[in-house]
């Protein structure tokens, strides 16, 4: 097989004389060649997971080919071939008994990919879906892979009952399995082995009772954006894996911003052994559950583990109004969750500036003009500004209405 990559198309070119087929892991789609050439449309392919076949369908023997980031500016195809290693992978986790969470609300037609990804693993799992009251084809996406013979378990609640900590809980109490991998309905796996990936160190250490994946950002995410989380992940990867520490005094002694770091966590792609679950619940907190419980883990003597090789595409690009919305609700609520006091607004009135200058480093990995730039920082100086108000709106809130319980 070689892969020929120009400008605007990409080649699979067979050593053989028959037909190629590619099949997408995301979706149903499959594109056939008529000879031993196909060519296909870069801007058309999603990154992530293909699936090369000689024939009409996918055998041990096909090749997976990864179309992923190699740098801010472009992707890269690689040929892998993994049949051994699932088996190896199926063997090992024959009799080991995993499930997955999402709560839903209004998660769209590409709810499909997702659902598409998690029964295209290479492990088998349970999936437990709390709805809140959807009235999108959410529930008609659900209802196609139940059909199909999916193991879904669907259940629905009042829009009003959902909190982040509390719905999560109730989602992983109604799971059997003994590792929960918890996701959100944006978050997408990369490929067949996010799954696993996950509960791997698990297996490994009896102590790790919760880890998290990588993040990559979706194509279409504000570059700057996406520059800070393959930046912020790249500086994860060259980090120790496992977390913990051998008193809790020792992790209540270190500087906020160090304690901040430890206990980072995302829940958009997270697993947790459920026997520590069960002694050990998520915070019911409006937000910043997952870095609440983290700290719950290190008081009880567990550890957190990342896990680089567990991959989700996940990224946001908001509007300036729902933007406001989001970073007002997500500082109030995590002062709630007593997990910052946002030393960082409340005493630096130069952080917008600070930010912006982040943001011109960043744009410096990129390839673009200095028009382009120049428009790029011009949004980013807007959106921060944005960010700082709602801030600094959310923690006046949030101070005075805490000092008025007091």
């Amino acid at each position: 097989m070689e892969i020929i990559i120009n400008n605007n198309n990409v080649e699979f070119c067979s050593n053989s004389d028959e037909k190629l087929s590619v099949f997408s892991f995301y979706d149903d789609k499959k594109y056939t060649s008529t000879n031993k050439k196909l060519i296909l449309d870069k801007k058309k392919l999603m990154p992530g997971e293909y699936i090369i076949s000689t024939n009409d369908k996918i055998s041990d023997k096909s090749l997976r080919v990864s179309y992923k980031i190699s740098d801010i500016n472009s992707y890269v195809y690689e040929i892998i071939d993994n049949s051994d290693y699932e088996k190896k992978i199926q063997e090992k986790m024959k009799n080991v008994k995993v499930s997955v969470t999402i709560p839903t609300y209004n998660a769209g037609s590409f709810f499909d990919k997702v659902l598409n990804a998690i029964f295209n693993q290479c492990i088998s799992t349970e999936l437990v879906i709390v709805d809140s009251g959807s009235k999108d084809e959410t529930l008609s996406v659900i209802k196609k892979y139940q059909d199909s013979g999916c193991n879904i378990k669907l259940i629905a609640i009042n829009k009003s009952e959902f909190q982040h900590g509390k719905t999560r809980n109730f989602a992983i109490s109604q799971a059997t399995g003994e590792y929960v991998a918890v996701l959100t309905q944006d978050a997408l796996p990369y490929n067949r082995y996010w799954l696993y990936e996950l509960i791997d160190p698990m297996l490994k250490d009896p102590l790790i009772a919760g880890t998290y994946g990588k993040h990559i950002p979706y194509i279409k995410t504000n570059i700057i954006e996406r520059c800070r989380i393959i930046t912020k992940f790249d500086v994860l990867d060259k980090k120790p894996p496992v977390y913990s520490f051998k008193k809790y005094e020792d992790f209540e002694k270190l500087p906020e911003g160090q304690q901040l770091f430890y206990i980072d966590y995302f829940s958009n792609s997270s697993a947790l052994r459920k026997s520590v679950w069960e002694k050990v619940p998520y915070p019911e907190a409006p937000w910043s559950e997952d870095k609440a419980w983290v700290k719950l883990l290190y008081k009880n003597n567990y550890k957190k583990g990342y896990c680089s090789n567990s991959i989700i595409f996940h990224s946001h690009s908001y509007g300036f109004s729902e933007l406001y919305k989001r970073w007002y609700a997500s500082v109030k609520n995590t002062s709630y969750a007593g997990i910052t006091t946002y030393y960082w607004y409340r005493n630096d009135p130069k952080w917008v500036k600070k930010h912006l200058d982040r943001a011109k480093l960043l744009l410096q990995m990129t390839k673009y003009s200095k028009i382009r730039k120049g428009l790029l920082l011009l949004v980013e100086y807007i959106r921060d500004v944005i960010i700082y108000k709602a801030a600094i709106k959310a923690l006046k809130d949030y101070d005075f209405e805490t000092q008025n319980n007091q």
